[in-house]
């Protein structure tokens, strides 16, 4: 539980969204359940959702002030290997509030870009702060179907004004702290 809100074990939600940044579709109305930011009164919540090509994540990044830039950085497990530290198949995936978009896998030891292969993203300026949503392919997760009782990890951390926060009781580096999730 962080600031009152319990972090749960997630099921991500079985729909197709549009990626424009918007969040105004029906998939994410109950569905940013992940949190993060307890350091400052910026926060980012966060949800899942998938179609039968892409694993989708959708954020809401509350800012104070929307000076400079902020950045989300999504940590995925996709395929349930709880490992140590950043391995072959774990990613990073980094969205700026300006709109870049970097994607990492785990070599054994650190982080190291990789090609994006069709990742695609969105951000929008909202009078909070910002919207962004995300699609994954999940060929290039190395996802071929979505296994229902398989536990995968997810992240997430926020970044800007000299902060980085992560999930409560999750490490950026170590995938088998990252919260679960189950594409059912």
């Amino acid at each position: 539980m962080v600031r009152g809100r319990i972090m749960p074990e997630y099921e991500a939600v079985q729909a197709s969204v549009t990626v424009d940044g918007k969040l105004d579709e029906q998939a994410w109305r109950d569905a940013l359940a992940f949190f993060a930011g307890s350091a400052t009164a910026n926060r980012v919540y966060a949800g899942l959702c998938y179609d039968a090509g892409n694993l989708y994540v959708g954020a809401r990044l509350l800012t104070t002030g929307h000076t400079g830039t902020y950045t989300v950085r999504l940590g995925l497990d996709p395929l349930g290997r709880s490992a140590t530290k950043p391995s072959p198949g774990i990613y990073r995936i980094t969205v700026t509030t300006g709109g870049a978009v970097s994607v990492e896998e785990g070599t054994g030891t650190r982080w190291s870009e990789t090609e994006t292969k069709g990742v695609t993203a969105n951000v929008v300026e909202t009078p909070d702060g910002y919207t962004m949503e995300v699609a994954l392919p999940l060929a290039s997760l190395g996802v071929e179907e979505a296994d229902a009782e398989l536990r995968r990890g997810f992240n997430l951390e926020w970044a800007g004004n000299g902060f980085d926060e992560t999930i409560t009781s999750n490490t950026a580096t170590m995938p088998y702290t990252w919260c679960s999730f189950f594409m059912k």
